[in-house]
């Protein structure tokens, strides 16, 4: 391909979203009636009608593989819910009868139902299920007392799901936390409150392995009142008075926020707590804010309500999105996944005699590796100073809990690449090829790109080998892989992000670059003729592939090769014509690689 040139112009970027999909859940009346539905970025998505009943969306979430799952409840006409439901996308799954739903979460590409059933005993006993199907996973409680879960959260740092309810102990009932499916503790029903007769954990929020509830304690103030609380961990936290334990919590960056409910109802204020003492309004329902709940992502808080009568959502506090006036919304979800299908990457490379060329990374498709389901990166290394030569390799990413896993070929095991819920002092480790490097997180910022912020970790290492920025939602700035520890002794290094597209749409660059003049260059039609004397055409081609090679006379008819993204060689064969035809009617469509004396072109089949 030809060396690209540079045009000295500002370009302003389309979107800044970084591919960032809000899905919400909420309802709309319809005469006498709600209709539950499903929102992306604002418009209704799906919509769920009951025959016999009013129905309103009530949570939603998404699994690694951009699933979207969520929660309808059904409701009687005095306002009662008769049963709820889950539906992936458009479709509805079969919850087994006699579970009693309460809460989801997904890990990976996996859906877990929580909620709680009778034992053969009678007893009931809260259970998680597991899949499509709502296979049998976890029993919760020990099938003596009785035991209610009500609520689920995953910490984003490890993974592990926390579960909160209550247990049952002669008649009595304790805030309870599990551990998957281990008890964790029961609240100590103590000080500041010497009679407390039940108390009961509505709502968990966990953060970096700090665990915040939310719930009830009746209590003895001279009579016996209820009232709201939240835990943490195993410790009374903090009182927000009468009957205000259904609010919604959220632990972020280190600080639990919650929804005050006052009692009936009346006002939904969002409130930081500091550390127990004080608080910050951060939403008034005097400013005609009213929130009802609260999620957040390891770089940005959002929060959905009302404002001035109209549904909405806010962003760090800042009204983000607005709906129709006939909109109501209960829940959100952030498809924020940085590596997907038709994600593109354009590196600059400079080499060590002056010249300047490209890496272009492309996530075109995924696979399967010990039961994960890593996505593709075609890496191209473009280097002019070795005549043209085109380096090539598949390298294998998944994303899960905030961190980017990336397949180490040479210990067939897969190694952590990037972990975005990292926070200061905290280190990883990446293995590359036999050698390792120790990343230190020693800060934790934002990075601001058109008026949208994205959480940034200031990374280094002992000899410099990957420091740098790593920005949620793109990747590392300076090079996305540790190409210095991959290529060494080589004459070149990889130096700085230039472009990022997703679906073809540009959401970054940096400097003067003209990048819809690179992704030109790197999608154009036609390739021209490199170095080595051969050109290939059409480019996308349908069923025959012709290669034009200048070179060729009696005595050498070089060899081709054509191999698939996953390196495998499905064509070769010998080229001994000027214009050698190619018939490649039995590949399906898709992406491959042509290789004529070492040197690799790019070309797909489009039909």
């Amino acid at each position: 391909m030809k060396k690209l040139f540079l045009i000295i112009m500002l370009m302003a970027i389309a979107s800044s979203n970084f591919a960032q999909d809000i899905y919400a859940t909420g309802y709309y009346a319809t005469g006498t009636k709600t209709r539950g539905a499903l929102y992306k970025n604002g418009t209704r998505l799906y919509t769920v009608q009951g025959s016999n009943y009013s129905t309103k969306a009530s949570k939603v979430m998404l699994n690694s593989e951009g699933d979207v799952y969520w929660m309808v409840d059904y409701y009687n006409s005095n306002g009662t819910i008769h049963h709820n439901g889950i539906r992936k996308n458009n479709e509805a799954l079969s919850v087994p009868n006699g579970f009693q739903l309460k809460d989801f979460y997904c890990l990976n590409d996996t859906l877990y139902a929580v909620g709680q059933l009778y034992n053969s005993d009678s007893v009931m006993v809260g259970a998680v299920l597991q899949g499509d199907d709502f296979s049998p996973y976890w029993q919760i409680g020990d099938g003596i007392r009785p035991t209610s879960v009500n609520a689920a959260d995953v910490d984003n740092r490890t993974g592990i799901p926390y579960f909160c309810g209550y247990i049952t102990t002669n008649g009595t009932k304790q805030a309870a936390v599990w551990k998957e499916n281990e008890l964790h503790f029961i609240f100590q029903q103590q000080h500041p409150f010497d009679s407390v007769t039940y108390s009961v954990a509505n709502e968990i929020s966990v953060d970096n392995g700090l665990i915040f509830t939310n719930g009830y304690m009746d209590v003895d103030a001279g009579e016996w009142i209820t009232i709201g609380v939240i835990l943490k961990d195993n410790e009374y936290y903090v009182s927000w008075g009468l009957d205000s334990g259904h609010s919604k919590i959220c632990a972020f960056a280190g600080e639990i926020y919650y929804i005050y409910n006052y009692p009936h109802g009346f006002v939904h204020d969002v409130v930081k707590i500091a550390d127990g003492h004080g608080y910050q309004t951060m939403l008034s329902n005097f400013d005609g804010n009213y929130a009802t709940n609260i999620y957040a992502t390891p770089s940005d808080i959002y929060v959905c309500g009302k404002k001035e009568d109209k549904a909405c959502i806010w962003k760090n506090f800042e009204v983000f999105q607005q709906y129709g006036n006939n909109d109501n919304i209960t829940n959100m979800a952030i498809d924020a996944r940085s590596i997907d299908i038709n994600n593109e990457w354009y590196y600059e490379i400079q080499n060590d005699n002056g010249s300047v060329t490209y890496q272009h990374l492309e996530c075109q498709t995924d696979t399967v590796i010990e039961n994960k389901r890593p996505k593709v990166i075609v890496r191209s290394n473009t280097q002019y100073d070795k005549d043209g030569h085109t380096e090539v390799t598949h390298e294998y990413v998944y994303e899960e809990n905030g961190k980017v896993y990336w397949w180490n070929k040479n210990l067939q095991e897969f190694t952590t690449l990037y972990d975005f819920a990292a926070v200061q002092g905290e280190e990883w480790e990446i293995k590359v090829g036999y050698e390792s490097i120790v990343m230190h997180v020693d800060s934790v910022g934002y990075y601001e790109n058109e008026g949208e912020r994205y959480r940034m970790l200031h990374v280094s290492d002992e000899n410099g080998i990957f420091s740098g920025d790593i920005v949620s939602g793109i990747g590392h700035l300076t090079s996305f892989f540790p190409e210095r520890l991959m290529n060494r002794n080589v004459h070149y290094t990889v130096d700085g992000l230039r472009c990022y597209w997703v679906n073809d749409e540009l959401l970054y660059h940096f400097g003067d670059d003209d990048c819809d003049a690179i992704y030109t260059e790197l999608h154009g039609g036609v390739e021209e003729m490199n170095e080595n004397g051969f050109a290939v055409y059409p480019n996308p081609a349908n069923s025959v592939l012709y290669i034009e090679n200048f070179s060729v006379n009696e005595t050498q008819s070089p060899e081709y090769q054509i191999t698939n993204l996953m390196g495998q060689t499905l064509m070769q064969g010998n080229i001994d014509s000027e214009n050698q035809q190619i018939d490649i009617n039995t590949l399906p469509a898709g992406m491959y690689f042509l290789t004529v004396e070492g040197e690799t072109t790019k070309f797909v089949i489009d039909r």
